[in-house]
């Protein structure tokens, strides 16, 4: 893949951010008016929108089953052992209030009567059966046919839940602590880290990244939307780690960029990652986002990669936020600007080498594409070059010049008549030398046959 130029004005600061070039942004769905009027970062550092929506109630189960699907594991199975067992707390408490006579039935062995309660309890509710204990009087009847219904059907959710969270397709991206402004193809980056922390492979794995900024436009401050374009957007596979980079060019709306800069202008990072989950085959989504403090300058990430024991390709997840620390200014400055040598304007005076033919007239459009500060070396090197063969071949076609010597212009006269006539006379003795060797050429030749012939008759 070819890799983006890191362009030589990076150390050109705009007076304001990604404000000069006129691109176009998008506000990612928020909003014009919406975003003006945000103050604070769009998302929390794990993808979580920090907006909310009023009018629509507490939706608290709702809610409740989203943080279930969405609880680490240990967690989820934590909660749901301790909501059935403050249930069947709740339960035994209400049949030890009826009083000692609500249960009956032959000893079981338990001598505490709320051990014994709860005992029965955790029968009716699971419905695995309470004999040889069974309840007494009306009232306690009535409690175990309401427990009957409510343990069962709260079983059910929780096995619901659990079912949902093993069939859920998702992915479990881990992202680097902070993003770095490092050294990148002779300029500067940003970059960040990401590793699939879950054993399912990933394919297909696309990245988009947007950047928020506050800027001054017509005396009013507003914040602007700009994607960033990346070194790739996709990769094909996605079995170790990404290392996704920006590169800071002279288009970049971070061109220019110090930690001073990025703060005033209140920046962050908004990462949208899709990826096709093999396990399920469905494409799944995640977010993140890094607020201008968690951008860090004057350091580069440190290797990933661990040695293993087949030779194989191995990383150390574990070093993933580990950086190096670089000289101070390295990139929290940006690189100073760096002159090329141009390719000669064809209206320019021709070095002394190239001055044997006339100089080509200018013309407008000549100057123009000249004066365009744009256009590159490998753009004008060939045309260059072929302007350089045909002042050599022109060179090499016309007369050498000779010094005029010094003197009067009669002595200047005589020798030029003296020079002409010498080069006449070598002309002439080099076309009688050629006339006489064509002479002899063919006199030798029937001498050469005569000789030939003869050897063959005697032989």
């Amino acid at each position: 893949m070819t890799q983006p130029n890191i362009d030589d004005r990076d150390g050109q600061a705009p007076t304001t951010l990604g404000r000069t070039t006129g691109r176009n942004y998008t506000d990612l769905g928020f909003g014009r008016v919406v975003a003006q009027s945000v103050r604070g970062r769009f998302l929390t550092r794990d993808g979580q929108p920090t907006s909310r929506k009023y009018g629509l109630g507490a939706q608290r189960i709702e809610r409740f089953y989203l943080r279930a699907l969405g609880a680490p594991f240990p967690v989820f199975l934590a909660w749901g052992l301790g909501a059935l067992l403050l249930l069947n707390g709740f339960f035994t408490l209400a049949y030890l209030a009826l009083g000692a006579g609500a249960l009956r039935g032959s000893d079981v062995g338990i001598v505490d009567p709320f051990l014994r309660a709860f005992d029965f309890s955790v029968g009716i509710f699971t419905t695995t059966g309470t004999t040889p204990t069974y309840a007494y009087g009306p009232t306690a009847h009535w409690l175990v046919v309401f427990e009957s219904f409510f343990g069962p059907f709260v079983l059910v959710a929780t096995a619901g839940l659990l079912i949902a969270r093993l069939t859920r397709p998702r992915m479990r991206l881990r992202f680097s602590e902070s993003a770095v402004v490092a050294p990148y193809e002779g300029g500067r980056g940003l970059m960040f880290r990401i590793v699939n922390v879950q054993p399912g492979e990933l394919s297909d794995v696309q990245v988009r990244v947007s950047v928020t900024l506050f800027e001054e436009t017509d005396g009013r401050r507003e914040r602007n939307f700009y994607p960033l374009a990346l070194e790739r957007n996709s990769v094909d596979l996605f079995t170790l780690h990404w290392t996704i980079v920006h590169p800071i060019t002279a288009d970049s709306p971070l061109r220019g960029a110090t930690p001073d800069s990025l703060r005033e202008a209140q920046a962050e990072l908004l990462i949208l990652v899709n990826a096709h989950e093999e396990t399920f085959s469905t494409r799944v989504t995640t977010r993140a986002s890094y607020w201008w403090d968690e951008i860090r300058w004057d350091a580069k990430f440190a290797s990933i990669f661990a040695s293993s024991a087949d030779d194989v390709l191995a990383i150390d997840v574990e070093r993933l936020d580990r950086l190096e620390r670089l000289e101070p200014g390295t990139t929290s400055a940006p690189a100073p600007q760096r002159v090329f040598a141009q390719p000669r304007c064809p209206s320019a005076p021709l070095p002394r080498t190239y001055r044997s033919s006339p100089a080509p007239t200018r013309t407008a459009s000549r100057s123009s594409s000249c004066s365009s500060s744009r256009s590159t070396s490998s753009e004008i090197a060939p045309s260059f070059r072929r302007r350089t063969s045909i002042r050599r071949s022109a060179r090499s076609i016309s007369p050498r010049r000779r010094r005029r010597p010094s003197g009067s212009p009669a002595e200047y006269s005589s020798s030029r008549m003296r020079s002409r006539s010498s080069d006449r006379s070598h002309s002439t003795s080099r076309a009688s030398t050629h006339v006489s060797r064509e002479r002899s050429s063919s006199t030798s030749a029937p001498r050469r046959v005569a000789s030939s012939r003869a050897t063959r008759a005697s032989a």
